[in-house]
């Protein structure tokens, strides 16, 4: 779902919970996300720094 996303423009947030968020933090698909977070408590503060910059 992450590429398509990206492919289509749209930024993306990867949140590295759970069993599979460690297995699949290295994946092809997700080196695409615009951010990676450990928890959706970080999701405000990662998108607020993002747009800053």
């Amino acid at each position: 779902m992450a590429v398509r996303a990206v492919a289509a423009g749209m930024h993306t947030a990867l949140i590295r919970r759970g069993p599979w968020g460690t297995i699949q933090q290295h994946d092809a698909a997700t080196e695409r996300a615009t951010m990676r977070i450990d928890s959706l408590l970080e999701l405000f503060g990662s998108v607020v720094r993002f747009s800053a910059s």
